[in-house]
Parts: structure tokens; sequence; C-alpha cells
């Protein structure tokens, strides 16, 4: 009888000691509600590693700190003593290193993908190509000549409305060489004289706003945009001569008129903010000049004759296909 009473004491004892012992554990609270009793073993700026269960099962385990609301630490002056009655070999030390070959039982969260940046600025460098009348070769009247394919430079900001739609300002600048063969050709016609001609260039400047579709597909992007606004085209101040006697002299002039278009790109990612772009556009708007004046000489009867030609309500169709490459940077 003796020997069951110091038994049952003994028992107590232990009891109110292990319970004191696991009062001194760690208390991590999850946003879920549930608290984990355990032993806190490292912590780093992502996770919290752990140890729970006692010497006949102890687990290892670590949780993201996005999934904990609050942890509750032992007493630093409290023994720290490991739950379940752990062996002294399993009591974890200063200089713990976790074994290699341990499960870390940790949930896996995809990042969160980096919000979509509002504004964008690009550079674009490539070719203009004449189309339908402002490449045909067959002159009316009063025309001078088609163009020839030459290069364009542009610069784009466009600012997303929502999602996948948005708007864009553009102001670009083309240079296109004067295709003079056709002119020569009529006017050997008229006088049987070969004429030579000079370098001349049609040049346009241009600005437009206009609507984009934007969609991205992971690092691969495509985008269709239309657009008006703003022409200027310059008149080719050309020069031609006739046995390098003789010249007559196209004053240059500029007509300014509305323009519109449209076109379509892809881009691909090279870094977060930067992309690369191919772009097709097309672009079209009809200049009408008031005057275009040609003076010079042409051959007389015993002298050069003076001539002085004064051409009226001129009209140029300006038909554009850009070609370009470009890069982009979002912001």
């Amino acid at each position: 009888m003796y020997f069951k009473q110091v038994k049952l004491f003994i028992t107590l004892l232990l009891c109110l000691f292990f319970n004191s012992a696991w009062s001194q554990n760690d208390i991590i609270h999850t946003t879920k509600g549930e608290e984990i009793i355990c032993n806190i073993i490292k912590e780093d700026s992502s996770n919290v590693y752990f140890k729970v269960g006692g010497s006949l099962s102890t687990v290892e385990a670590s949780l993201n700190r996005s999934q904990i609301s609050s942890i509750q630490y032992a007493p630093k002056n409290a023994p720290k003593l490991p739950p379940m009655m752990q062996s002294p070999g399993q009591v974890e030390r200063d200089d713990y290193v976790a074994p290699t070959n341990t499960a870390i039982v940790s949930p896996t969260k995809e990042p969160p993908s980096s919000p979509q940046k509002q504004n964008s600025f690009s550079i674009h460098v490539g070719i203009s190509s004449p189309t339908g009348n402002f490449k045909k070769t067959k002159l009316d009247t009063n025309d001078i000549g088609p163009g020839k394919t030459g290069q364009i430079v542009s610069l784009q900001f466009t600012h997303m409305l929502k999602k996948n739609f948005g708007i864009f300002f553009n102001g670009f600048f083309s240079n296109n060489e004067l295709n003079s063969v056709p002119l020569t050709t009529k006017y050997k016609y008229n006088t049987d004289s070969t004429w030579t001609a000079g370098k001349a260039n049609w040049q346009s400047f241009g600005a437009s706003v206009g609507l984009m579709y934007y969609k991205e597909f992971k690092d691969i992007s495509f985008f269709g945009k239309i657009n008006g606004g703003y022409l200027s085209l310059k008149y080719p101040p050309l020069s031609l001569s006739m046995h390098s006697v003789y010249t007559l002299n196209y004053q240059t002039v500029t007509s300014d008129a509305v323009s519109f278009g449209g076109g379509i790109g892809f881009g691909y990612k090279l870094f977060e903010d930067l992309n690369a772009i191919f772009e097709v556009d097309y672009l079209q708007a009809t200049c009408k000049y008031n005057e275009v004046l040609i003076i010079g000489e042409q051959p007389g009867v015993t002298v050069p004759q003076t001539v002085s030609i004064t051409k009226r309500d001129v009209k140029q169709t300006y038909q554009n296909i850009f070609i370009t490459l470009g890069l982009s940077y979002s912001f």
C-alpha cells in the first residue's frame, strides 16, 4: 500500500514537470487559426524551421512566413526541454546543421506575377516602302515621279488604359528617294533629247494618335493599332539637265495633310522592362500643292531661252508601308 502511494506521488511530479517543460516550448500561430507547439530551429527572411514530436517520432518542418500570423517564443531564461522526453542526443545545439537527407515539409507557392507597367517608350528604325499611287511609274500631267524604298525613324509613347487596351502618340521622319526615270523618259519623248536628273527626295514628317490592342503570352506579345494624325510632305527639289547646258529646276514646297493608317506588331521580352519590337505599319494621306515653280533654260532659235513654269493645284498621294525594328522600355 505504501509503495503504490509513493509511485502515484512520483507520477504526479513527473506530469507537473513535463507540463512545465512543455509550456516553455515555442508556439506558432498560423493564419488558419492553428497553434503548433514546437522547438524553433532557425529562421530566415522567408521561412521558419522547427521540430515537433518526441524521441520516438521527431519531425522537422518549415512554414512560409506568409502562413504565420504570430510566434510566441519561450522565455530566454527558462530551460528549454525537448518535447516528449527527447534523448540528450536529440537536443538542439547552437552549432546544429540540419541533415541533408532530412525531408523538409514546406508548402509551395508560386511567386506573384509582376504587375503590368502602364507606360512605355519605344524607338523604331527601318524601311519605308512606297505603294499604290506613290509607287506608280505612269505619270499624269503634273506628276514629278514616285518614291523609291527609303528609311524611317519613329518615336512612340504608349499608355495602357486597361490590361489589353491603350492609347499611343507617334512621331516619325521618312525619306524616299525620287524615282526620276519616268520623268526623264517623258522629257526625252517630248523633246527628242536625253535628259539627266540629279538626286532628290520625298521627305515626310508626321505625328499621330491612336488606339492599341495588346495581348501578352509569357515572353511574347502581340499588338494591333489604328491611328490618325498630321503629315507634312516636302516636294522634291529636282534638277534636270540636257547636254550639261540646259537645266530645269523644280523648286521645293511643302504640303500638310490629314493622315490615317494602322499596323500590327510583335514583341519579345529581353529583360523585365525591355522588349524587342517588330512592326509593320501602313500610312496614307493626300497632299495638295497650290503652286510648283519650275525655272531654267531650254534651247532657243539662236540663244538659250529662259523658262519659268508654274504648275497649280498639284496633288500627290502618299502611301507608305513602314517595316521597322525597335526597342520598347516599360515604366
